[in-house]
């Protein structure tokens, strides 16, 4: 299920019948809500303009396997990450999937946000954190490629298992989660300048 909150955080299910949702964008210019249908190794959406809005599967197998982590491009198709494996998709409106990129030095692929002109994507298991181009080339963007908890500039910080990921308001901060570990948030910070990583918060 999709559950949804109020702004007084009473909460409901919004959507129903789905397998494992995991990462979820919103197009707000045309109310349509896309979800990586993890268990279901398929991508759905749903008609948010819908008084009982239910989902429909726009792409589904081959690439797709074990999808988490959604963004938009800039011509409005979908780059859909795998946590199953290293490879990262394009889906178009139509639903047809075609190779993006690969995250050739790590086994899987995290979720994913959209910076500007490229994609940041944590390799989980990898344990580095990558830069995607708009036209998929990747390159490494922070960690040592050895898990740990090393803080310091982004060439020299050590992750241990990030997979969630989220940019600040201000564009210039990102909040990373070590999900499968101690449970650090990490943040990479001054993304504009040499950036740096710290320990946000342990919970």
């Amino acid at each position: 299920n999709i559950i949804k909150f109020d702004r007084d955080d009473n909460s409901s299910i919004y959507v129903r019948g789905l397998e494992g949702p995991a990462g979820i964008l919103v197009d707000d210019a045309n109310q349509i809500m896309y979800i990586a249908n993890y268990s279901g190794n398929s991508i759905a959406k749903v008609d948010m303009s819908a008084e009982n809005p239910s989902p429909t599967i726009l792409a589904s197998g081959g690439r797709i396997n074990g999808p988490d982590g959604l963004a938009f491009t800039p011509e409005g198709d979908l780059i859909s990450c795998n946590f199953n494996n290293n490879n990262i998709q394009r889906i178009t409106p139509e639903g047809e999937v075609s190779a993006f990129a690969t995250l050739e030095d790590s086994p899987n692929s995290g979720y994913i946000v959209r910076r500007g002109d490229q994609y940041i994507v944590p390799g989980a298991y990898g344990p580095d954190i990558y830069a995607l181009s708009l036209t998929g080339e990747v390159s490494r963007f922070a960690g040592t490629s050895t898990a740990g908890y090393t803080d310091g500039v982004a060439a020299e910080a050590q992750f241990r298992f990030p997979n969630g990921i989220a940019i600040s308001p201000t564009g210039d901060t990102l909040l990373i989660t070590e999900s499968a570990t101690t449970g650090h948030i990490r943040m990479i910070t001054n993304l504009d300048g040499v950036s740096d990583t710290d320990v946000l918060q342990t919970v």
